[in-house]
């Protein structure tokens, strides 16, 4: 980051606090059009991971598929600990049989 803001102020003829505000500004201004498309990445990405789930298992390679669709239910909120918690609790109690 220091080197491109010296060259920036090197090749614009810029003194080095002038070239470090200009780079504040263009960090402010690329943030601000990621927050615009975030969305729109978002959807994409999650089309390209259908997509690749669908190759995937068709390719019959099943470890990719689990890896996708783990992906793909992180983006929803599913987690490991959000499966654990709606998880059905599965109670066994044996217990000894009268004898007669």
């Amino acid at each position: 980051m220091r080197q491109l803001v010296l060259d920036h102020a090197a090749k614009e003829g810029v003194c080095e606090q002038t070239a470090w505000f200009d780079w504040r500004q263009v960090n402010a201004w690329n943030d601000e059009d990621w927050q615009k498309d975030r969305e729109n990445m978002i959807a994409r990405l999650q089309s390209m991971r259908v997509k690749l789930f669908e190759k995937a298992v068709r390719k019959g390679q099943l470890q990719t598929a689990a890896q996708i669709l783990d992906s793909l239910g992180k983006v929803v909120g599913e987690s490991v600990e959000t499966v654990h918690i709606n998880a059905p609790e599965l109670a066994i109690r044996v217990e000894a049989k009268p004898v007669e």
